[in-house]
């Protein structure tokens, strides 16, 4: 499995965990235990930005994953984006 891979794994399972975070704050009725699961929200959000910038990165900078999470290359006529030299 690529590094690429597992960022959008892990990207996938911290969007989970807000989702659960943000029910468990709904379905609490404790206004601590509540606050509590909204700021474990907001970390897997902040988490979740630091994870798809990093996936963003590699899109863009890594030629191995040129049109990765993408089964067509037909966007780019079949062709492979190259890296851009200084």
């Amino acid at each position: 499995m690529t590094v690429y891979n597992d960022l959008e794994k892990a990207l996938a399972m911290v969007e989970a965990s807000k989702g659960n975070y943000l029910l468990f704050a709904t379905d609490s009725e404790d206004e601590k235990a509540k606050q509590v699961f909204k700021d474990m929200a907001s970390d897997m959000e902040r988490h979740a930005k630091i994870l798809q910038s990093r996936i963003d990165y590699l899109e863009q900078n890594n030629q191995l994953n040129a049109g990765a999470g993408d089964d067509s290359d037909s966007e780019n006529g079949g062709s492979k984006k190259k890296k851009k030299s200084n």
